[in-house]
């Protein structure tokens, strides 16, 4: 898109102004069309081969918390339910932070 064609979308959505990877220059709202396919494909790597984000130098060490943040709020996905590529690729067993018995388990 040309300077003037983002701005025109960044007035009309912010999310067209939030990079959610950097080397590739994918914002929030290409992930969030990406997620929002036909096929309904709820993947991390289903974000990478429709946006690019994760493709290029970090290879997602950048985008991964993002994409993942995005997954929680906009699709209410829980995120020991998000996976990388198939049906058995969890990318997270629990949380470690935020979660209040996990605090109180740490102290005792």
């Amino acid at each position: 898109m040309s300077v003037e064609e983002r701005a025109k979308m960044i007035e009309k959505d912010a999310r067209w102004g939030r990079i959610v990877c950097r080397c590739e220059h994918v914002t929030e709202a290409e992930v969030i069309e990406a997620l929002t396919n036909p096929l309904n494909a709820r993947t991390l790597a289903s974000v990478k081969y429709r946006c690019r984000a994760g493709m290029e130098r970090c290879q997602g060490g950048f985008c991964t918390q993002h994409i993942v943040r995005i997954m929680e709020k906009h699709f209410g996905m829980d995120i020991k339910e998000i996976k990388l590529k198939s049906l058995s690729s969890y990318l997270f067993y629990k949380r470690t932070r935020g979660d209040e018995q996990t605090r109180g388990d740490e102290n005792e």
